[in-house]
Parts: C-alpha cells; sequence; structure tokens
C-alpha cells in the first residue's frame, strides 16, 4: 500500500444514526422472527433514547504484511499471533488494516440505572442495543476501510476481532500498541477489556486476492458470535 495517508491514523467521524440499531436488528439480536408484544412495547420504549446515548467514534491504520503464516502476521511493529481461522483468511493479503471503534459507554450507564432501579428487563434492552450498536460502529469503520483500499486498487476483507475464532484477547494489547486508543475513547483494563464495554477492535485484511468470504463458523464453538453465519 503506497498511500502515505493510509499508513497513518485515520479518526473518523461517525453519525450515531449510522450505529443506532433498527428494532428489527434488536428482535434478530433477541433470536426473534416477530417480537412479542411485552418485547415490542420495551423496545419502543428505549428506542427514543439511542439516539442521545449513542456517541461512536472509533478510526483506523494500514500496514503493510512484512510477513504472515498460518498462525501469525508480522506488520514490521507489531507481529500478531492468531489462530488457524485467522490466519488462513488472511492468506493472499498484503496489507492489514487494524481499527477499533466504540459507542461510548452513556448507554451502558444506562442499563445500569434501569437495573438498579429494578427494571430488568429495559436494562437487558438497552444493554442488547449496546452491543448491536458496537457491531454497526465496526461495520460503519469497515466500509471506510473498504473505501480506503479501493484508492489503492485493493479489495478488503472480512474483519476479525481478539476473543473470537480463537484468537486470544490479550492480543488486543499489540492493536492498541499501534492505536492512539485515547482518539477511540477506549481504554484497555488489566485483563486486556476494553471500556468501555461496547466497543470493537480487530483487523481487516487487504490485498488483489483478498476477498469477503463466508466466516468459517463450522470450526468454531462460540454461539454468541455477531457474525456467526455471515458473510
Amino acid at each position: 500500500m503506497t498511500g502515505s495517508s493510509l499508513t497513518e491514523f485515520r479518526k473518523l467521524e461517525i453519525p450515531p444514526d449510522a450505529c443506532i440499531p433498527t428494532k428489527r436488528n434488536l428482535a434478530g439480536a433477541m433470536g426473534y422472527r416477530e417480537l412479542p408484544a411485552s418485547v415490542d412495547s420495551g423496545i419502543d420504549r428505549i428506542l427514543p433514547l439511542l439516539g442521545e446515548l449513542i456517541r461512536p467514534q472509533g478510526g483506523f491504520i494500514f500496514f503493510p504484511i512484512a510477513e504472515s503464516g498460518d498462525t501469525y502476521i508480522d506488520l514490521g511493529r507489531v507481529r500478531l499471533v492468531t489462530d488457524e481461522v485467522i490466519g488462513r483468511a488472511l492468506n493472499g493479503a498484503t496489507s492489514l488494516a487494524l481499527f477499533a471503534g466504540t459507542i461510548g459507554d452513556a448507554l451502558e450507564k444506562r442499563a445500569e440505572s434501569f437495573m438498579k432501579d429494578g427494571d430488568m428487563f429495559l436494562g437487558y434492552l438497552c444493554d442488547v442495543a449496546g452491543s448491536a450498536a458496537a457491531e454497526k460502529t465496526a461495520a460503519y469503520i469497515h466500509a471506510r476501510v473498504k473505501e480506503a483500499a479501493a484508492t489503492e486498487g485493493l479489495s478488503s476483507g472480512n474483519r476479525y476481532s481478539p476473543g473470537y475464532c480463537g484468537w486470544d484477547v490479550a492480543e488486543q494489547r499489540k492493536i492498541f500498541s499501534v492505536i492512539p486508543a485515547d482518539d477511540c475513547g477506549i481504554t484497555l483494563t488489566e485483563s486486556s477489556m476494553m471500556y468501555p464495554v461496547k466497543s470493537v477492535s480487530g483487523v481487516i485484511p487487504a490485498g488483489v486476492r483478498v476477498r469477503l468470504r463466508p466466516y468459517e463458523c463450522a470450526v468454531c464453538n462460540r454461539k454468541d458470535c455477531a457474525r456467526r453465519n455471515q458473510s
């Protein structure tokens, strides 16, 4: 990748509207095809809150891949150690985008407030909405990565995050060693978890031979993955 601007961290102005989940998004996240009346009315109560409580921010940076194998990607400044699932998925990539994004902690705090007041159901719905909004934030960043790669004549692939597909969550520290976490509004705990909780980090491969492919869910035991069985 030759564009110098792409090898510098790009902080994004993410419009909140792009990250607010719809009622259909929330129904799907909870496993409903048709919403029970009680769930439908609960969602109607929290939807007006989301516009003021979801405050997305994030960004990305590209690195040329110096060397890679089935279980590692060497970017020169940092060497990521992955599972074979991700290693195989990155075959053919010549650059790697490292990204991070968050919706902030306001919705999380509102969920906690509902629960403290005894309304566990609305607290739960806010938590579901936060997870869905974080996924939408990641999708927005992914789209911007795709556009940036295209300016270099490259296509981009799937995104992968520490903690999924067998990738040790501790590897998150390596991502944040080259991403300015403050510019993303994210900090890491001692156990390498992100705060705010509704945050996402990861990598996206780019190259002339890279394509979006179905995630290899058949070899993954996680049932709570937002991208399970998605392409």
